[in-house]
């Protein structure tokens, strides 16, 4: 529900506009911090948000400049990318979509810094809200995938082990 408000909705920060759905991310991201049991689990979500922020900047200022690297387009090569990171470094969905959020929060917040004087539309526009959730279909979806291949190796690895020692089954 507040997701369907804070798109409607646009409060004013300085020169820029922030839409009401950077609110709800923010409020998604620090839930699943609060609710993460243990120091050392909460550091490493901080850890990998601000590693997938960075790559999150990185792709976005890059992949304009290296147009061999994008997969099919920008948004969704960069959603790959930091999808694939974020399945591979986390297991829980929760964690995996808190951290995707807070990287793409910070990642949107540096891009903004980086470009204010010429930065045009709202911060948290339409254009960030499609990535986002283009970014947690991706982090999902390579979670999967990163699980069926952990058991398809584990199962051929123990079928190996055990045709070499000569079990019998």
């Amino acid at each position: 529900m507040g997701w369907l408000i804070g798109t409607a909705w646009s409060f004013p920060a300085g020169e820029q506009a922030v839409n009401g759905v950077m609110l709800v991310l923010t409020a998604l991201a620090a839930a699943v911090l609060v609710r993460s049991p243990g120091v050392l689990l909460r550091l490493h979500l901080l850890s990998v948000g601000m590693l997938l922020a960075s790559v999150h900047f990185f792709l976005r200022e890059t992949l304009p400049l290296a147009p061999m690297l994008v997969v099919v387009t920008p948004e969704c090569t960069s959603a790959l990318l930091v999808g694939l990171i974020g399945a591979v470094l986390l297991r829980s969905p929760a964690a995996q979509i808190g951290s995707v959020t807070l990287g793409l929060l910070m990642g949107e917040a540096m891009s903004f810094y980086a470009h204010k004087e010429a930065w045009a539309g709202v911060i948290g526009g339409p254009a960030f809200q499609d990535g986002w959730w283009l970014t947690v279909y991706a982090v999902r979806g390579c979670s999967m995938v990163v699980v069926t291949l952990h058991r398809s190796v584990r199962s051929a690895l123990r079928f190996l082990w055990s045709s070499l020692r000569g079990d019998k089954e």
